[in-house]
């Protein structure tokens, strides 16, 4: 198995690895509800019914993983809504409303966290093997 599908292989793998991770954890904002929501001027998905991943390759080579999700999957790792504003990375509550809290539910950043060290383990390898591979070109 050459380089390339060694790496894309360990990619795909982990790519469906956090997605699962992703859907569990967002189980807990579901409720037993499924379908569509009407937005104004939009349909929007369940969140959890709404995460895709897809990796990019460049010259058939794995070099990036993305996830898409509806919007308000941000809103609620961040704990902004209604009454809220996110600026400069922090929660501002503009509302003069002092009933409803919105705590952060982070459900992405954890999974990220104790995933990532795992696939920068496994690429490490592959592509050591690569270095000393590429080591060995000689013109005899």
């Amino acid at each position: 198995m050459s380089e390339y599908t060694a790496q894309n292989a360990i990619v795909k793998q982990w790519k469906n690895l956090v997605q699962r991770e992703l859907k569990t954890s967002l189980g807990q904002f579901t409720n037993g509800k499924q379908g569509m929501v009407q937005r104004k001027g939009r349909m929007e998905d369940k969140l959890a019914n709404s995460l895709k991943g897809s990796i990019h390759l460049d010259y058939n080579l794995a070099d990036g993983v993305s996830f898409k999700f509806e919007r308000h999957g941000i809103f609620i790792h961040k704990g902004v809504g209604k009454g809220y504003k996110s600026t400069n990375g922090m929660v501002i509550k503009y509302s003069k409303n002092p009933s409803g809290h919105r705590n952060a539910a982070e459900w992405f950043n954890p999974i990220m966290e104790h995933t990532v060290p795992e696939l920068a383990d496994k690429l490490a390898v592959v592509n050591a093997d690569a270095a000393v591979n590429a080591t060995r070109m000689k013109i005899i």
